[in-house]
């Protein structure tokens, strides 16, 4: 009886205050662009996703500690939907070197740092990280790269197609390693193209 009375109460729609974005957006703009989501559910938070946000909300920090990777945490003071004291216990506790982890509190900021914040914020959070993430590539990024190690990255990210063609001579001659050359050939062409016109 107990199991099916809770999964009927799952669905109910009972829980307080359905303005979720009034506490999450700060940009007033931005929350009008947000509210024209046809797709936005307005309608009152219910029973059952309450339960699972506390669910896994007690599961996660019973695992900081566990946390080992690095990490940049970034949170608004005024968040109205979640407690900065979160982000501040999963620094404290997380067992990551202590300079590889990262927490910013930026004062007065809501939930969405990006999308909800004016764009002079936004752009900080967005600075603050960018500076995280170059600080941890010089770090943990390799220090001198072969030719192996640069056509093995090139292959799992096409974007970095930057090679010269020059050097597309030396590279071994792999079967992955050839259509990656081949590749990297024909972009150095599109490219060479492009700047004639």
């Amino acid at each position: 009886m107990y199991g099916l009375l809770f999964g009927l109460a799952d669905k109910w729609a009972v829980m307080p205050d359905p303005r979720v974005g009034a506490r999450a957006i700060r940009d007033v703009e931005k929350q009008k662009i947000l509210e024209m989501n046809p797709k936005l559910y307005l309608g009152k938070p219910r029973v059952g996703t309450m339960r699972e946000v506390v669910r896994v909300t007690n599961y996660l920090q019973q695992n900081f500690e566990k946390v080992r990777v690095p990490f940049f945490t970034a949170h608004g003071t005024a968040d109205g939907l979640a407690s900065h004291s979160g982000s501040e216990m999963l620094y404290e506790k997380a067992a990551t070197a202590k300079e590889d982890k990262e927490l910013k509190l930026y004062e007065g900021m809501y939930h969405s740092l990006i999308n909800g914040e004016p764009d002079e914020d936004a752009n900080r959070v967005l600075g603050d990280m960018r500076a995280w993430i170059d600080d941890k590539a010089k770090k943990f990024g390799p220090k001198v790269l072969d030719n192996h190690s640069l056509v093995s990255f090139a292959s799992r990210h096409p974007l970095l197609l930057l090679l010269p063609p020059e050097d597309l001579a030396s590279l071994p001659t792999y079967p992955r390693v050839q259509r990656v050359a081949r590749t990297l050939s024909n972009v150095a062409s599109f490219k060479k193209q492009q700047k004639n016109m």
